[in-house]
């Protein structure tokens, strides 16, 4: 789905990879369990469920290494 990455392990470090993957997951939980709990009774929890699933999928893309690379040359790729 990616591309590899020149030079070093062909998947990156894979602890960044594990913590997007878990990030991506638990911010997608939270973020279908907090959006129709907002709509239908909006409380204080509510209030913090869906800032914290927004952190955790920022995280998730900041933390994604292969995305990241590959961006990063693409860019140099189009000068």
């Amino acid at each position: 789905m990616f591309p590899h990455l020149p030079g070093g392990p062909p998947r990156g470090d894979e602890r960044l990879g594990w913590l997007a993957f878990w990030a991506l997951n638990v911010g997608l939980a939270l973020r279908a369990i907090g959006e129709p709990l907002a709509a239908l009774r909006p409380t204080p929890m509510t209030g913090v469920l869906l800032p914290l699933a927004a952190a955790l999928l920022i995280l998730a893309m900041l933390t994604c290494p292969r995305v990241r690379a590959f961006a990063g040359r693409h860019e140099s790729a189009g000068r």
